[in-house]
This record gives structure tokens, C-alpha cells and sequence, in this order.
């Protein structure tokens, strides 16, 4: 699975903070809503690997960042 990044989400996320809008929270949010979509997609099992794969990835940054990950 190839992953495409966009680093030009500093002006993106640097807006929301502005209006008091908690990035971690919202990455968070992201990481469960990839992981909600494996079940929906039992009839693609390479769709559910990248649903899994990139919900997995998203939690632990947050676990990372929260320092829950001990």
C-alpha cells in the first residue's frame, strides 16, 4: 500500500488553532472514523487492510503524542 503525504498542512492546521480547534482531537476523531470503515467494506479485503493500516497509524501518533503509548 502507498501512502501519498501533503506537507502543506501547516497553513491548514495553524487556521483551525486560530479558531480554537484542537488538531489532536480532530486527528483522533479520524483515526476512529478509518477504523469505523472496515466492517463496510467486507466485500474489498485490500480496502479494509488500507482502512485498518491507516487508522492504526493515526492512533498510535495520538497515542504517541499523548503519551499513552507506554
Amino acid at each position: 500500500l502507498n501512502f501519498y503525504r501533503n506537507n502543506n498542512h501547516l497553513v491548514y492546521d495553524e487556521v483551525m488553532k486560530d479558531n480554537g480547534i484542537n488538531i489532536d482531537d480532530i486527528e483522533l476523531i479520524e483515526g476512529l472514523l478509518f477504523i469505523s470503515m472496515i466492517p463496510l467494506h467486507k466485500d474489498y479485503p485490500d480496502r479494509q487492510l488500507a482502512f485498518y493500516a491507516r487508522g492504526i497509524e493515526i492512533l498510535n501518533n495520538q497515542l504517541i503524542k499523548r503519551g499513552l503509548n507506554e
